[in-house]
């Protein structure tokens, strides 16, 4: 679960990708410009050009070239290299749990300065009270202090390997939102189809009612 973008399979990417390019076709039915915060290869932002209207950029500390469909860039959350108001849609998928917990409000701050006047940032994040850390796959790994979760990580993936996730919220996020001047929209349970659910824990596929995968959300910019 830690290789590709942000430890996302090939039919996870498809499904967030199909549940962002509905959010953002009903928003900007008409085009616009997007970008692909923590885009990882692109895969997330070429779907969303392919199934929207918008033209899709991609940023990332590792973007090395531009991708088919994709003009990737390579830069950091909280120094984003564009100008002002050029953005009508910033998309989050599975990336702010990522950001280092003094990043966290100096990037979303970046993302309201690009965004044009009600603009939307979009975005996923995983629930990180679910038993399971989604991105190991490891059980309660997402409690542990950063340490004890490095060598817990060890212990199943090769050495050196070390999480480059932290712990967050749905509280946080919408605080940190509210803080750089945001506005909520919406934040709503997010669950995958049965067939994304390794088979060892499909039998648990129902408790997702109760204790979802992850949330999507959307916050607007409102002057």
């Amino acid at each position: 679960m830690l290789k590709g973008k942000c430890g996302l399979s090939g039919l996870r990417i498809e499904i967030l990708s199909s549940e962002f390019s509905k959010i953002i076709r009903d928003l900007f039915p008409y085009g616009g410009r997007a970008l692909d915060l923590g885009c990882g290869d692109g895969s997330i932002g070429r779907r969303i050009a392919e199934q929207t209207c918008v033209e899709v950029f991609g940023l990332d500390p590792t973007a090395a070239r531009s991708g088919e469909g994709l003009e990737l860039v390579k830069g950091l959350g909280h120094c984003l290299p564009f100008k002002d108001q050029v953005f009508d849609v910033v998309i989050l998928a599975s990336v702010f749990e990522h950001f280092k917990p003094e990043q966290r409000l100096p990037s979303v701050k970046e993302v309201f300065r690009v965004l044009k006047k009600n603009g939307r940032l979009v975005g996923q994040i995983p629930n990180m009270y679910f038993p399971i850390e989604l991105h190991s796959g490891l059980p309660l790994q997402q409690y542990l202090p950063k340490r004890v979760s490095d060598a817990y990580l060890h212990l199943r993936f090769p050495k050196g390997v070390t999480s480059d996730w932290y712990r967050v919220s749905v509280k946080e996020l919408n605080n940190v939102a509210m803080l750089s001047g945001f506005r909520l929209e919406f934040v709503r349970r997010h669950n995958y189809s049965r067939e994304v659910i390794p088979y060892a824990f499909r039998w648990a596929f129902p408790l997702l009612s109760i204790c979802p995968l992850g949330f999507l959300f959307s916050f607007r910019k409102s002057h």
